[in-house]
């Protein structure tokens, strides 16, 4: 395998934690009460849109994310960041490629919240209602500004998935004396992330924690396995797996998993060591994907997919509330039977979002961010 801290399977990979999302979000906006809850295999397929719901992996979507940012987080950077001195560029690349596209979203949506979303009406209250709700307080506000509410509160404000973001933040800030260490450990070096996840995970199961979402601890290994099977990639450690049908029976394999503890066909209680393990098995299918096709249009699309991902993950929400919004002024019930319309309206606007963001937004504040970090490492 390449030791490229470039491989373009993992962007489709990261397009496809996106989608999942949009699917799972997409899905909220039409439930109601009339949709189906039931567990067991047989009584899956008699729910509406049991295809659907197969993709309804958005929470696993979210750790798929967290590993694959440790992954390739460690590729782009081991080489630079080596002593301590090297920390402070590190850091300055990572809030220029989180926080401008961030603060540019969270006033979108303040507007969206306070001249827009006051017209939306519906009975009986869902779970869009949870969403497009701004924090009482200015030290509530700064919380977000700051990506710390994860730690601190008040969460569920503005946008549900935002949760994440503080989180995935907080996991830079932590990854670089883990990646400082792991110079100084030899051969052994992949063991310090195993570590400190494990840490941290035993610290947010067993232990109380006072901050606002233990999610930051109970997540972390998902992040830190992703860094430790980095760096055996990058040391040519891992077993190629030559037979194609090997890799797609592995990614099948983690899809069947994952979907079946969601759907309550699985063990509950399987879920945080399921996801994470299953995230790191699609990464190194990933790996192991020939890339023959990569001019194709679907590896194409979700080239694009993914490397938009951020800003769609930032918008997907904005273009699902203005079609909640639409249809509560039209007086029109989302219900299940207009899945397909909303999904796709949401996948296609929220595409062109992104677009939008990652052309004007991400790239200008990622190549200050690359120039700042240059001077300060001088």
């Amino acid at each position: 395998m390449s030791k490229s801290s470039y491989v373009p399977a993992l962007t489709w990979l990261r397009g496809l934690a996106a989608f999942v999302v949009v699917v799972s979000h997409a899905i909220r906006t039409v439930e109601g009460p009339w949709s189906v809850s039931t567990e067991g295999l047989p009584a899956f397929f008699t729910q509406k849109l049991w295809f659907a719901r197969l993709f309804d992996l958005g929470s696993f979507g979210v750790c798929l994310f967290f590993a694959l940012s440790g992954f390739t987080l460690y590729l782009s950077n081991r080489s630079a960041l080596q002593r301590w001195a090297d920390v402070p560029a590190f850091y300055l690349k990572r809030v220029a490629r989180i926080w401008p596209a961030f603060m540019v979203s969270l006033l979108v949506y303040t507007v969206f919240a306070k001249v827009l979303w006051p017209y939306y009406w519906v009975e009986p209250e869902g779970w869009m209602q949870g969403n497009f709700r701004l924090p009482e307080t200015a030290g509530g506000v700064m919380n977000y500004v700051l990506l710390m509410f994860d730690i601190s509160g008040p969460a569920g404000y503005f946008v549900g998935p935002y949760w994440s973001l503080p989180i995935e933040f907080h996991y830079y800030l932590l990854m670089a004396p883990v990646v400082i260490l792991m110079a100084r450990c030899g051969s052994w070096r992949w063991l310090c992330p195993v570590a400190a996840g494990s840490a941290l995970l035993y610290a947010g199961m067993t232990l109380p924690v006072p901050i606002a979402d233990t999610s930051l601890l109970t997540m972390s290994l998902s992040f830190f396995l992703g860094v430790a099977l980095a760096d055996l990639h990058q040391r040519q450690w891992l077993p190629v797996l030559k037979n194609q049908f090997a890799v797609w029976g592995l990614v099948l394999a983690a899809f069947g998993m994952v979907t079946g503890i969601w759907q309550g066909l699985l063990p509950w209680e399987w879920m945080t060591p399921a996801f994470t393990g299953c995230a790191i098995v699609m990464i190194y299918a990933f790996l192991n994907i020939r890339q023959k096709t990569e001019s194709g249009p679907l590896t194409r699309l979700l080239g694009r997919y993914g490397t938009y991902s951020y800003s769609i993950y930032l918008y997907h929400m904005l273009s699902f509330g203005a079609i909640a919004l639409g249809a509560s002024l039209l007086e029109i019930q989302l219900d299940e039977s207009l899945f397909w319309p909303v999904f796709l309206l949401g996948v296609t606007s929220s595409y062109g979002l992104a677009y939008l963001s990652y052309r004007w937004v991400e790239v200008p504040s990622i190549d200050f961010g690359r120039r700042l970090a240059q001077r300060v490492a001088r």
